[in-house]
């Protein structure tokens, strides 16, 4: 029954799956630049600038030993221009990307409307005469305008926010989950973060 009504709800989807698509990626790169872009600028980008000698002595980034990868520092007489170049970068990038994530959102929603209310209006060109007397005018309105937007809802905005907000949190648990690996000592503050889980369990 579910399988029947998924394909029911994506055949709808046949005329804007390509927007809905390229709106998920701007939208990926919306929740990575808002997960990321921040965290950085305020604990790696302004220390390293604008800290004390030690801190700007520190690298940039600091990769965990595992990787075998050197620290990373800023190219010398260009840490001044790469601060104050990050935070508006990191605003037009967000900017852009949520810009474009919503327009071709609203397109792909506009357009599967369209194609609900066709199908609907085709169905009540088939009907005979007896049907439009015994159904009251409002119930078609209803079903042909409310139902159609209802239909939008779950295919367009619903699947965008089940993509986006849980990206946006993923991004945010690999950055600490990073910063602690990239730390000595680092690894038992992930240990206690896996303690976490066990103690609400028990308490519930």
């Amino acid at each position: 029954m579910f399988k029947g009504h998924r394909q029911f709800y994506l055949s709808y989807l046949k005329g804007s799956r390509a927007l809905l698509v390229v709106s998920l990626l701007f939208g990926l790169v919306y929740a990575s630049s808002s997960a990321l872009g921040f965290p950085f600028l305020v604990g790696k980008v302004l220390p390293t600038v604008f800290g004390s000698p030690e801190q700007r002595m520190q690298p940039l980034l600091v990769f965990p030993s595992w990787l075998g990868w050197a620290p990373w520092y800023l190219p010398k007489g260009y840490e001044v221009i790469f601060a104050v170049s990050f935070l508006p970068t990191i605003f037009l990038v967000r900017g852009l990307s949520q810009f474009i994530s919503t327009y071709l959102l609203n397109l792909a929603g506009l357009k599967v409307v369209e194609s609900v209310r066709r199908s609907v209006f085709a169905k009540i060109q088939e009907m005979h005469l007896g049907f439009f007397g015994k159904i009251p005018t409002g119930d078609l309105l209803q079903r042909i305008i409310n139902d159609a937007n209802a239909v939008r809802l779950v295919l367009i905005d619903v699947s965008n926010d089940l993509l986006i907000q849980p990206l946006t949190v993923l991004f945010s648990v690999f950055y600490v989950i990073f910063l602690c690996l990239s730390k000595p000592g680092g690894y038992w503050f992930l240990i206690c973060l896996l303690v976490i889980p066990l103690v609400v369990f028990v308490v519930r």
